[in-house]
């Protein structure tokens, strides 16, 4: 990467990272299966694979997502320090979270003499999207131990701070959209198969820690996954085939318009040059 010319070097450095992500991934997967293999835990079955593969996802997205976006696109350091050091805090989250599922499955296999199978789908996809979160944070904390980022210099600018704002909105938006059956804010009721129900008590706190990090502490690599997480969502509910009521039809374009403002915010000159890189 010190050998491409300077513009080029930030689009190398997210090719390179995205290279090595997949390999990381499928590994941290493998050894996130393994661990329910050593407690001999039942893996095949209706409903069981998809399951644990989901499960076993989520935990790999929450524990490699900071220390790949952290080390693999900072410029500052070598490559072999930052390689070195994401590793390192990898597998110190990895090593956390084993030892959080071992003590956890040995309490319900203690006061549980016979576990039911046909459970662990329901647990694995409400735990899933909880302990993603948690994973998140938790490697966050100390990947920033091993690879201090910079810290902004002044105060935020105005539209920094109208991002923030916007972004604690719409972190409350995926809750209106789970309650969509129970008429909530005074919407129309909507039929379970007619709302979107992609793991909602997993976004709010999604949205709300990415906020947090790219407005509040101005680190700039996690732009693009608010982005991401913060347009994916409104749109493909927008895409959906159906009609829902004109008032649910009205918050959704709503959801939209203010997820488009968040983000084209934190592309404003002022903005950019307060974001570290």
């Amino acid at each position: 990467m010190s050998g491409a010319p300077a513009p080029f070097r930030p689009l190398a450095r997210a090719v390179v990272t995205l290279l090595l992500l997949g390999p990381a991934l499928a590994l941290t997967c493998w050894l996130a299966l393994t661990c329910a293999d050593f407690l001999g835990i039942a893996r095949d079955g209706y409903g069981l694979a998809e399951s644990w593969e989901n499960f076993a996802l989520r935990v790999s997205l929450g524990i490699l997502t900071p220390p790949a976006l952290l080390a693999g696109l900072d410029g500052r350091r070598p490559p072999a320090f930052r390689l070195r050091e994401a590793c390192r805090a990898s597998l110190i989250s990895f090593g956390i979270y084993a030892a959080g599922f071992f003590a956890v499955s040995a309490l319900v296999t203690r006061f549980s003499s016979s576990p039911r199978a046909w459970l662990l789908p329901l647990l694995l996809e409400t735990l899933g999207p909880l302990l993603m979160c948690v994973l998140l944070m938790l490697s966050y904390r100390i990947t920033v131990l091993m690879l201090p980022p910079p810290q902004p210099q002044g105060p935020a600018p105005a539209p920094v701070r109208v991002f923030v704002a916007l972004g604690c909105v719409l972190a409350l938006f995926p809750l209106v959209e789970a309650m969509a059956p129970e008429s909530p804010l005074g919407l129309p009721a909507l039929e379970p198969s007619a709302h979107n129900a992609r793991a909602p008590h997993q976004d709010p706190f999604l949205l709300a820690v990415l906020v947090w990090l790219v407005g509040c502490r101005g680190l700039r690599v996690f732009r693009p996954l608010y982005v991401i997480a913060c347009l994916l969502g409104p749109l493909l509910i927008a895409l959906e085939p159906g009609l829902v009521p004109l008032p649910w039809q009205m918050f959704r374009i709503l959801r939209v318009a203010l997820s488009l403002t968040a983000c084209a915010c934190l592309y404003t000159p002022t903005a950019r040059r307060w974001l570290t890189a």
